[in-house]
């Protein structure tokens, strides 16, 4: 048996085992992670590939690539047990959860599995995504993202159709800056008034804090992206260059397009579907406020495979974990906390011209910034820090438990 079993091997888990270890209750060989995958993609990292950012996609892959991939293994202390395979199935009545044909028992699961970005839920999408010759691009995956640098570079003008679904899905802001830097790119390379750039939404919202909210529709105005909301893709047919969106209504709207960037709705990942410690919709039910299971009480989750009400970011996540381990921390000895998150979450918005807005919020989109009240106005200091350091802190920091999201190596203090 395991002191921890923690599913899940990206920004969350690395935080988290991170910061077991380094509080001493917990040895390395007390500890094993079970992740399928044989690389960590630091995904915050898709966009700026995408929006060339690093140069053009063979430069990417020629010289930049590990600042986005890296071997997930060594990212571990390398006395952890490491299991590269998928979790099959949740036990929590037995405190085990099965890989493959082993059963994995704990005294503490940790689950942090993610979100899944579901190309498959919009029909003719992944057929589109995944001819290197179509002009459907998304930044939701490492090749894709790579693929939508040679289009935002080939680009010759026509029609841009950009999309973004309702939440929940990876980072509340990325489906925007995408356009933003596209819009960027086109106006460089001179196709830029050949262009009609649309932004289809399928919320009633571009962006869920209202602060932020404000400025992003007076960018989308200056650079003459047409908002349309309550517009859900449903649809690609790649043979005739058309999308299909559907309104609240019931009505289908077809629109034609010569470049089309698509954030698919997101799903939990297969294995967390009817799982005992999911919901019906197939996220960790957990207290919002300190990660714990509401009835498996040594069962903890955090980051996009929670439930819990904000916008699902790295940045998020890593507001979660120091809490979330201070909780586990009195449970090893067990006794209680006050200790809360409440709900940060925060988003890099690139807007071009080698600027960036930095939106801090919590629960219902209210503000919560770190640095200073004028974060709604974009500017190039956090356009620098984001693009040249933060895949540092993401690789070196975060895996050895130092780095504390917004109060960066300060470690929070509770009662």
């Amino acid at each position: 048996m395991y002191k921890v079993v923690v599913a899940g091997g990206g920004c969350a888990s690395m935080s988290v085992v991170g910061q077991l270890l380094r509080s001493g209750k917990v040895s390395p060989r007390e500890v094993a992670v079970i992740d399928p995958s044989q690389y960590n993609y630091y995904q915050p990292g898709y966009t700026m590939i995408a929006g060339g950012l690093f140069g053009d996609s063979k430069e990417v892959l020629s010289k930049h690539v590990s600042n986005f991939k890296r071997e997930m293994r060594p990212l571990f202390h390398h006395e952890i047990n490491f299991f590269n395979k998928p979790v099959t199935s949740f036990l929590p009545e037995e405190n085990a959860v099965k890989v493959g044909d082993q059963k994995v028992t704990y005294e503490h699961l940790v689950v942090a599995t993610g979100i899944n970005a579901n190309f498959k839920t919009v029909e003719g999408l992944e057929d589109a995504i995944y001819d290197k010759d179509h002009p459907v691009g998304s930044i939701y995956h490492f090749d894709s993202s790579l693929k939508t640098n040679d289009l935002i570079k080939n680009f010759k003008g026509g029609r841009a159709i950009f999309c973004q679904p309702p939440l929940p899905f990876k980072c509340g802001g990325a489906p925007q800056k995408i356009m933003y830097l596209a819009e960027d790119a086109w106006r460089k390379s001179g196709v830029r008034d050949k262009t009609q750039i649309d932004f289809f939404v399928g919320g009633e919202h571009i962006f869920v804090a209202p602060k932020y909210r404000k400025v992003l529709e007076q960018i989308c105005e200056q650079k003459g992206c047409k908002i349309h909301v309550k517009h859900l893709i449903t649809k690609v047919d790649k043979q005739n260059r058309k999308v299909t969106f559907k309104t609240p209504e019931g009505q289908e709207v077809v629109e034609d397009y010569d470049f089309l960037h698509v954030c698919p709705p997101h799903t939990p990942q297969e294995e967390m579907k009817g799982a005992p410690i999911c919901n019906e919709a197939g996220f960790v039910e957990v207290d919002p406020g300190s990660m714990r299971h509401v009835k498996y009480h040594n069962v903890w989750s955090l980051g996009d495979a929670s439930n819990i009400p904000t916008v699902k970011t790295a940045a998020a996540a890593l507001e979660q974990a120091p809490v979330m381990v201070h909780h586990m921390l009195k449970a090893f000895d067990n006794q209680s906390s006050k200790a809360l998150y409440h709900g940060y979450s925060a988003c890099p918005l690139f807007v071009g011209d080698d600027k960036l807005m930095l939106a801090e919020f919590k629960y219902k989109g209210e503000n919560d910034e770190s640095f200073y009240s004028g974060q709604d106005k974009p500017n190039k200091f956090f356009y620098h820090v984001f693009k040249n350091y933060f895949h540092h802190i993401y690789y070196n920091a975060i895996p050895k438990g130092i780095w504390f999201g917004p109060r960066t190596f300060f470690k929070p203090r509770f009662n």
